[in-house]
């Protein structure tokens, strides 16, 4: 009952933030993009900060509790949805766009997309989260056998990386990405968190690894919004959910394959070496990323 459930879940909630994703992209300014994604970062954020706390304490009534609030939160947030959040693509244009498009199966249409300017930014996407859900997978036991930290040190460790992730996507995120602009954010991003998964991978002390996290939290608070607004600018209007679907649909195909090849090298390499196999993706994709971004198309 409980992996049937989680496999509804999965196949029920797919399509909230692509859908999320488009909607910030019709209501902002090319330039403004972005930033609306950063503080759609940055509200994801608190929710993971603020989520574990409180499903620990619900759990302390009974297992079944922080299920049946979270069912209630989605009740909530599907009420507000429908009373006042307004339709930014109204039929009328949808029926523009798909006069104008080509009559071709969704399938084809991603097919397309990874033949076509998106390719590179999909790769990304999916390589990207690959090596984050390497480490996510393998860091608990990293940090038990390196320094003996229990899961009082790597809850504390997390939910630093979260608060600097908010802040940064709350202060930051808009203001680098516009000084920057998103294909080089994306690049000093790919870089900063690769480095700082090396970094934890040789660290000797638990100090150390706090120090790094500063980087690493904001390193990572920009790469995703500077992944999806060059992903939507990329696209026509009327494909920008398409395309914010496909992206999403890598960074999950990362997440399925990362924890699996993050629990062999750890067993077979190393208990440091998936920090240092995430760490040379995210450095290799910044490097192949100065030739693939070269070109205006």
């Amino acid at each position: 009952m409980l992996f049937l459930a989680r496999t509804l879940s999965g196949l029920l909630s797919s399509a909230t933030l692509p859908t999320v994703l488009a909607y910030i992209a019709d209501t902002t300014r090319p330039e403004e993009r972005a930033g609306g994604m950063g503080l759609m970062g940055a509200a994801g954020g608190i929710g993971m900060i603020m989520g574990p706390a409180l499903g620990g304490f619900l759990g302390e009534i009974s297992p079944q509790t922080p299920f049946f609030f979270s069912a209630g939160l989605a009740l909530l947030v599907w009420l507000f949805a429908l009373a006042f959040l307004p339709e930014t693509h109204p039929p009328a244009a949808r029926a523009v766009h798909s006069a104008a498009a080509p009559r071709r199966g969704r399938f084809a249409q991603v097919v397309d997309a990874l033949r076509g300017p998106l390719a590179f930014l999909m790769i990304v996407a999916a390589l990207t989260s690959f090596g984050m859900a390497q480490i996510e997978s393998t860091a608990a036991l990293f940090a038990r056998e390196r320094f003996q930290a229990g899961a009082a040190e790597m809850g504390a460790a997390f939910m630093m990386m979260g608060v600097l992730g908010v802040f940064a996507q709350f202060v930051l995120v808009r203001r680098g990405i516009a000084w920057l602009g998103e294909r080089r954010a994306i690049q000093v991003s790919l870089v900063g968190v690769g480095a700082s998964f090396c970094v934890v991978g040789m660290a000797e002390n638990y100090t150390a690894v706090i120090a790094v996290i500063f980087l690493l939290g904001v390193s990572t608070a920009f790469l995703r919004p500077a992944i999806n607004s060059l992903v939507s600018r990329s696209a026509s209007p009327g494909e920008q959910g398409l395309a914010l679907g496909v992206v999403n649909s890598f960074y999950s195909l990362g997440m399925v394959f990362g924890p699996i090849t993050g629990g062999l090298i750890f067993d077979r390499l190393g208990i440091a070496w998936p920090f240092f196999s995430a760490g040379l993706v995210h450095i290799i994709i910044a490097g192949i990323s100065v030739f693939a971004f070269r070109s205006r198309h």
